[in-house]
């Protein structure tokens, strides 16, 4: 009885898969581009949870399909720009429970960031981070607004001050505990980067400084705070999954306990930090200097506005604001931390490299310590630090793509020239990786790692066409803590070059050749959450000398 159910729901399943797919294509084929069809939604939250392993056996014993190929959720980076080869500058990708509009055309792509309110951020596929509340990427358009305009505030060059100070501080602690390795190389790429940037985070965000070696602080909910950041940051996607209540439960597993109580003590901590700001803000005083008084400062400021000028509309609620400092706080450390990872990965293999920031920073600042640095004089002049960060987002983008939505209304698209018409409630996808590996905007050599491409002969930096490079997104809804992050990343790489080199460790027996095929080997096995990351980048064995 029972297996006659399931068979019966199974049956059901299959038809109405088959039928909802018969549909799409149907959608998808009055676009006349190429399509390609897959079977299951790459939204199912089944197959979210089992694709890795069904793809594994798949592949093994029938070999490479289009579900194989792209029913993944980092199809885009192990694909990079060879669909939109095959297929042209405007393909779709069809499933039974979306289309979506692939576009590697860099004017179609202006055209789609540009037109925010007929090509709409899909909220619904942002909901993850709603940990805490709605924040400025899941709110719809109407909201976002006001979410945009508060939470831009903070991001002033007050805070790249700080930023630019503190992360020449722990990327100093960093190198001294990196160098004291020796040749034992265990320094553990990918956690140390993290603890940096997060120590950079702390500093702007919440006025917290911290060693970056002390493991324990007298501060306890500081030391909760980090704990529980990290904890989140590891199990985001899982949290999409599990709700927050059921973590908590009586009979939850110990290992979503923890995950639980690091939502717990992350909301405490920030709860906490707003309170005291409101406190000093009612009694009239500045308060802190960082971002998260900043912004509580800017909530109020809008709401005055809108008060004295009869408007209704008021400024970011308690767990609005909660929202939208965990986003900061994803946003602006595990990007940064990965990008570094990357590019100290790829350096590694690059002594070349290496040298030629060495030589941009002595010629800046000869043989001063970083202590004496000033952002505000030298920053703009460290521009092969930058350029070292330009192409790792160009090759290696914490988000790969950013889908649009047409919603309810059918949207014209000029793609190459030509016009199309895009149906309801069809994803649109500036495909992000593809264009920035594309060899038409890059050259033949457009996948490999090369941050000279960005100098020109005259020393001054490569801007690139317009719709080609986007890992800070584009338009109105681009990333406000750009500059932000490339301050952080600029000093930490800037202070680790100037007289330290790095150097991959070889296995016992291993020749250089093989060392170099295993480390890109592990730079291209990825780990695919929210955000893009070496899936092992711990497992490289790296030695830091002085020259």
């Amino acid at each position: 009885m029972i297996f006659l159910l399931f068979l019966s729901l199974y049956t059901f399943w299959v038809v109405w898969a088959a039928l909802c797919l018969a549909n799409n294509y149907a959608r998808a084929r009055r676009m006349g581009v190429p399509i390609v069809l897959l079977p299951i939604s790459t939204m199912n939250i089944l197959w979210i949870v089992i694709q890795h392993p069904a793809i594994s056996l798949l592949e093994r014993f029938f070999g490479p399909s289009n579900l194989t190929r792209y029913g993944s959720r980092d199809w885009h980076f192990r694909d990079r720009a060879q669909a939109h080869i095959k297929f042209g500058d405007v393909w779709a990708l069809v499933t039974p429970g979306e289309i979506w509009l692939n576009v590697v055309d860099p004017d179609a792509i202006v055209d789609i960031f540009q037109r925010r309110t007929q090509f709409l951020r899909p909220v619904e596929l942002y909901q993850m981070l709603n940990v805490f509340g709605m924040n400025v990427s899941t709110v719809n358009s109407i909201e976002w607004k006001r979410h945009r305009k508060i939470i831009s505030a903070p991001f002033n060059e007050l805070a790249n001050n700080i930023a630019w100070a503190e992360s020449l501080k722990q990327a100093r602690e960093m190198l001294r505990g990196w160098v004291q390795e020796g040749s034992n190389g265990n320094i553990g790429l990918h956690r140390d980067t993290r603890t940096a940037t997060l120590n950079v985070l702390a500093a702007t965000g919440f006025n917290r400084s911290y060693n970056f070696h002390e493991t324990r602080t007298s501060e306890q909910h500081g030391e909760s705070y980090r704990v529980a950041l990290f904890t989140l940051m590891d199990n985001s996607l899982f949290m999409q999954l599990v709700p927050k209540a059921i973590l908590s439960s009586l009979f939850a597993p110990a290992s979503w306990k923890q995950i639980g109580r690091a939502a717990e003590v992350f909301k405490e901590y920030m709860l906490n930090l707003l309170h005291q700001e409101k406190q000093l803000l009612s009694e009239g005083k500045a308060g802190a200097s960082h971002l998260t008084s900043s912004l509580l400062r800017a909530s109020e400021e809008y709401s005055h506005e809108k008060q004295t000028g009869n408007g209704k509309a008021k400024g970011l609620t308690i767990n609005e604001l909660l929202g939208n400092i965990y986003l900061i706080n994803l946003a602006g450390h595990d990007t940064t931390s990965n990008t570094l990872a990357y590019s100290i990965a790829h350096l590694t293999l690059c002594p070349d490299v290496q040298d030629w920031i060495s030589e941009e920073v002595h010629a800046i600042f000869g043989d001063s310590p970083s202590e004496t640095w000033e952002y505000e004089a030298t920053f703009k002049q460290l521009k092969r630090p930058l350029a070292v960060m330009y192409e790792t987002l160009r090759m290696f983008p914490p988000i790969m793509a950013f889908p649009k939505s047409t919603k309810g209304q059918q949207q014209s698209l000029e793609v190459n020239g030509s016009a199309m018409m895009v149906p309801p409630n069809v994803y649109v996808v500036p495909s992000l990786l593809a264009v920035q590996s594309h060899t038409t905007h890059w050259g033949e050599d457009a996948l490999v790692w090369k941050p000279s491409r960005w100098i020109d002969e005259n020393n001054e930096l490569v801007l690139p066409r317009k719709g080609t490079y986007l890992p800070w997104s584009d338009g109105a809804q681009n990333c406000p803590g750009k500059k932000f992050s490339q301050v952080t990343f600029v000093a930490a790489i800037a202070s680790l070059f100037q007289f330290h080199r790095v150097q991959a460790l070889c296995a016992d027996g291993e020749s250089k050749e093989h060392l170099e095929a295993r480390l890109r080997k592990i730079i291209n096995e990825t780990a695919h959450g929210v955000l893009l990351r070496m899936k092992d980048a711990d497992s490289l064995r790296l030695s830091w000398r002085r020259v």
